[in-house]
């Protein structure tokens, strides 16, 4: 049941950072992505892996696979809520905030560079 309640909790961070990378990105045009996108990006990736883990130690049976539909159907007007609103929120961070490594090498392989 403990895997279950985290499976839950990360299939609804995946949906908030991941409409903060699209709302950035749909809504910015064809503006560059910076910085704050690249960085939402790398965690985007670590929830989908963690997502990946825990869904590996659920024991599904019926009622799990059951429960998970609303769940996702629930996570999708959790994402439709921050991909519509706060527009502007989110492009003043990615254009304003900057990250650096102050190593050339790991700022291209992560996004930074730009």
């Amino acid at each position: 049941m403990k895997w279950y309640l985290v499976l839950i909790g990360l299939i609804f961070l995946e949906a908030f950072i991941n409409a903060i990378m699209d709302n950035i990105d749909h809504h910015k045009g064809t503006a560059a992505l910076r910085d704050f996108w690249h960085l939402v990006k790398l965690f985007d990736r670590g929830a989908l892996i963690a997502i990946g883990v825990s869904s590996y130690f659920v024991k599904w049976d019926l009622a799990h696979a059951l429960v998970i539909l609303p769940v996702l159907y629930f996570a999708k007007n959790f994402w439709l809520y921050f991909y519509k609103n706060h527009v502007q929120f989110w492009r003043n961070i990615d254009d304003g905030w900057k990250f650096t490594t102050r190593i050339k090498f790991f700022d291209c392989f992560l996004g930074f560079d730009k």
